[in-house]
């Protein structure tokens, strides 16, 4: 396993990498491949504003290491996404998640679970960056880091920001009933978004549906969504 991190400050506006998986074989392939993307509060693991500090693994959601599971069972990238705007001004903080999320990796690989990639926008929300959702730089720049098909990946996600981020880049949004996911969906939407978007009860539904897309049981075409008629 490696920990890559690049540059946070206020006036480097990229995405920071937390983990990349130590020269896998999907990676070293010549052509690139979709990937499952998850995005990791709520979905993987507990919102702990207060544990921002801490150094031991982040603190899985009920049905995380199920997902986790499912998905690992497929020859797919799983790569996790996140936002995570203290790191933005405090070296340290981002050290600690480096941390964190080497050690999150290493305990799902004792469970018969894996993780390819962490990514993080570490920018405040006033911040001028390209990574905060629904901008899509984070799904880029994973997609650039690790050889990554947009086209022929899916995300696992739970608010319409992250649904339409990821339809800009022609990605699959699978939107989950978290309760973020259920207040997001009783709010007045685009129809076109509702329409093109997939929805699950959760992580191991969205997780089984996937493994369905990717068996044949579900038509993979249906992941490569043309790019949107309209901007929001």
């Amino acid at each position: 396993m490696k920990i890559v991190t690049q540059g946070a400050s206020v006036t480097d506006q990229m995405p920071t990498v937390l983990h990349t998986a130590e020269r896998a074989d999907w990676e070293r392939r010549a052509a690139p491949r979709g990937a499952i993307f998850v995005m990791r509060d709520r979905l993987v693991c507990e919102e702990q504003p207060g544990c921002v500090l801490a150094t031991t693994a982040p603190t899985l959601t009920f049905g995380a290491l199920e997902g986790l599971r499912i998905l690992a069972r497929l020859e797919t990238p799983i790569v996790l996404l996140m936002d995570q705007a203290r790191v933005s001004h405090a070296d340290a903080v981002q050290q600690t998640l480096e941390l964190r999320h080497a050690r999150l990796v290493e305990e799902l690989a004792t469970q018969d679970a894996r993780v390819d990639g962490v990514f993080c926008c570490p920018h405040w929300p006033g911040e001028a960056c390209d990574c905060h959702m629904p901008q899509s730089a984070l799904l880029r720049a994973a997609a650039a880091t690790l050889n990554l098909d947009l086209s022929r990946s899916a995300l696992i996600c739970d608010t319409w920001d992250q649904a339409y981020a990821a339809l800009t880049v022609q990605c699959q949004p699978i939107l989950t009933m978290t309760a973020c996911g259920r207040a997001e969906l009783a709010l007045p939407m685009w129809a076109e978004l509702r329409a093109r978007a997939w929805y699950a009860a959760d992580l191991v539904g969205a997780a089984l549906c996937v493994e369905a897309t990717i068996s044949g049981q579900r038509l993979w075409q249906s992941l490569q969504p043309a790019p949107l008629a309209h901007a929001m």
